[in-house]
């Protein structure tokens, strides 16, 4: 992989708003224009994973840190945030959605189904309750409801949040 600056184009460009997209924080983008909401991304992960230089520029310390990244969450098996979640979903990504809120103490519930080390893969109402409480917290959003406001499903500000936090959650 080669340094990419700001402006540059193609397939290499394509895969990093891919990962950006998908493990990090939402950053749009087209396909194959590096704009400054990528750079400005790149910055942030560069600031945030305390890596030497923060340039914007994806280097090669970049590369291997997000690597690395990449390696450890297939060993954690951490599924990140990359769909809209909401009531009545189901999946590998909504029993992460639980364990994150349960371990980031957005308690989905107090025990059964959904609570420590009982998470499930559907959606309920008890899910939509812990992730309005987040939201409220992270001052994403806090009325509304799903399709109004995005208040109880996990749209773009939400999904980046939790997988920063997450990750945070995952590493401890």
């Amino acid at each position: 992989t080669q340094t990419l600056k700001q402006g540059e184009k193609g397939s290499e460009v394509d895969r990093l708003i891919l990962f950006f997209n998908y493990y990090y924080v939402s950053v749009g983008g087209y396909p194959g224009v590096r704009d400054n909401t990528l750079y400005l991304a790149i910055a942030r992960y560069q600031k945030d994973n305390k890596l030497l230089s923060v340039t914007g520029v994806f280097d090669t310390a970049t590369m291997n840190f997000i690597n690395k990244e990449l390696k450890n969450c297939a060993a954690k098996n951490i599924v990140p945030f990359s769909r809209i979640l909401r009531l009545g979903s189901k999946g590998d990504d909504v029993k992460t959605l639980q364990v994150c809120l349960n371990k980031l103490k957005f308690q989905v519930a107090a025990s059964g189904p959904g609570s420590l080390n009982e998470e499930t893969q559907y959606f309920g109402g008890l899910t939509r309750i812990a992730l309005r409480k987040f939201q409220a917290a992270k001052n994403i959003v806090s009325s509304g409801d799903e399709y109004s406001t995005g208040y109880g499903q996990t749209g773009p500000k939400t999904r980046a949040q939790l997988n920063i936090d997450c990750k945070k959650a995952f590493a401890m």
